[in-house]
């Protein structure tokens, strides 16, 4: 059974769900689990995740029975490669990203695809951004920049979100300022921002009517630059 997704995760995993059919690896590294929402979505065959928080970890393993999911990327062994390496919303988390990026791209097979999702539009970074752990945001020539720097050719960027995902995340905005989160270390927000965003089971439904439909109405805006995250892919040479 998958596990749930938020409003937004929905929005992003359309594009997502795309790249993954279009690429059709044969085996699969995800960097940063979470709580498996769309990990329990990726195909199974050749998959091992890598999530570092213990208490999401925990939970990710008890939704993927019998999928290797590590603390780690190294955990892995020295010549394990991929044809898909995937982390969605992480890579603004990461202080250090064109390292972590070039790290990742290291693991992919010749041929293989780096898959990545971020909140985008630097302009829009704001308390929701803090309360979550991030760094940054990205704008489209920031995500290819940082892919070119790694070493990987053929970088699409897709953008989703506009219009309904703008008018939530200013929604978020607002709650969070009269939060404590905004005082916290950003080693602890980040390490349990997974958790506080994955809606209760009760709630699963209506975020994904929401996200499935509104992710419908984004598809003709995705090269837009309009949104509040982009979704990006490259390729190793190879």
């Amino acid at each position: 059974m998958s596990a749930p997704l938020s409003m937004t995760g929905w929005m992003r995993y359309d594009i997502i769900r795309r790249c993954v059919d279009e690429v059709a690896p044969s085996s699969i590294l995800e960097l940063g689990v979470g709580m498996a929402g769309v990990s329990s979505r990726l195909p199974e065959q050749g998959y091992v995740g890598v999530e570092p928080d213990e208490v999401s970890r925990s939970i990710a393993q008890q939704r993927l029975p019998g999928r290797r999911i590590l603390g780690a990327i190294d955990d892995l062994g020295d010549d394990e490669r991929f044809d898909l390496v995937c982390a969605f919303e992480v890579i603004e988390h990461i202080e250090d990203h064109h390292a972590v990026a070039a790290q990742w791209a290291s693991r992919l097979a010749p041929g293989g695809h780096l898959l990545l999702s971020t909140p985008a539009n630097s302009g829009r970074f704001g308390a929701w951004d803090r309360a979550s752990g991030h760094y940054r945001r990205y704008d489209r020539p920031d995500i290819e920049t940082l892919a070119e720097a790694a070493g990987l050719v053929d970088v699409q960027v897709w953008f989703y979100g506009f219009p309904i995902g703008n008018v939530f995340e200013e929604l978020r905005n607002l709650k969070v300022r009269r939060s404590d989160r905004l005082d916290k270390p950003m080693d602890e927000i980040t390490a349990d921002s997974a958790r506080q965003l994955q809606p209760s089971s009760r709630f699963a439904p209506v975020a994904e009517f929401i996200g499935t439909t509104a992710a419908r109405l984004q598809r003709p805006l995705d090269k837009t630059e309009r949104g509040l995250g982009l979704v990006m892919m490259a390729r190793r040479p190879g």
